[in-house]
């Protein structure tokens, strides 16, 4: 799998699973925390020191993974995925990102790289979305979608 694909997959993992540990912390304080609390006291202040560690553990990488992005993002011009189908079960990849050159800030470099992969291995809201539209291919702006990912991200 070429490098910038596995980096735009974990990149969105990372920012998925952090950006549900709001969710995930409302549901440990709201109603696990008060159930040990009240079934197992003895075991709570470890259980609370437990839980304290681990949500300082997601706002330090919520904090990186935000910087890493600002960084990224301002000599990142543009990023798209386009998905195109080629058989029944195999789909064409195609990862097109626009880079602002480092020494040579007004000179933009432009790469592609195409893979073909299968349905199953596309993410579930693209196979949904081809589904919905019984559509033979289709396009994420991926620059556009991290950044509303992160803008939940209230660190």
């Amino acid at each position: 799998m070429p490098f910038p694909i596995l980096l735009i997959i974990l990149a969105g993992a990372a920012i998925a699973g952090v950006a549900a540990w709001d969710y995930l912390r409302e549901l440990v304080v709201d109603d696990l925390l008060p159930w040990v609390d009240e079934t197992w006291p003895e075991l709570a202040p470890k259980v609370r020191q437990a839980f304290a560690a681990v949500d300082n553990a997601v706002v330090s990488v919520r904090r990186v993974v935000k910087a890493a992005w600002t960084a990224l993002r301002g000599a990142l011009l543009k990023l798209t995925v386009d998905i195109e189908r080629r058989t029944a079960n195999e789909y064409v990849r195609r990862v097109t990102s626009w880079l602002r050159v480092k020494l040579e800030p007004t000179k933009v470099a432009r790469r592609v790289e195409e893979e073909v992969v299968d349905f199953d291995d596309l993410p579930s809201d693209v196979r949904e979305q081809l589904l919905r539209d019984a559509s033979a291919r289709t396009s994420v702006d991926v620059k556009a979608s991290r950044d509303r990912e992160l803008a939940v991200l209230e660190v």
